[in-house]
């Protein structure tokens, strides 16, 4: 993640266990530490069960509340979809 100002910067994690019709679960709500380019991690155990595409998002958020779709324009979404098998 980029930031510019990290004590007013978050990421903010969601999961969603089908990427066609995304339901938004908050993992967590991290903080950069430091402005510039910078590394966010977080573990989470996906859900057994397989056949559907899963989907993580990093809503990335100057200031505001979390939210799976930030609407600032200095917000930023990326998804991440992929497979999961039985």
């Amino acid at each position: 993640v980029w930031s510019w100002k990290p004590a007013d910067d978050f990421v903010d994690v969601y999961y969603a266990a089908d990427a066609v019709a995304p339901n938004w679960q908050l993992v967590g709500t991290f903080k950069p530490s430091a402005s510039g380019l910078g590394v966010i991690s977080a573990k989470y155990v996906i859900p057994s069960g397989g056949g559907v595409t899963h989907a993580v998002r990093a809503a990335i958020r100057f200031r505001g509340s979390a939210r799976s779709c930030a609407p600032n324009r200095f917000d930023d979404n990326d998804d991440l979809a992929f497979d999961v098998a039985p």
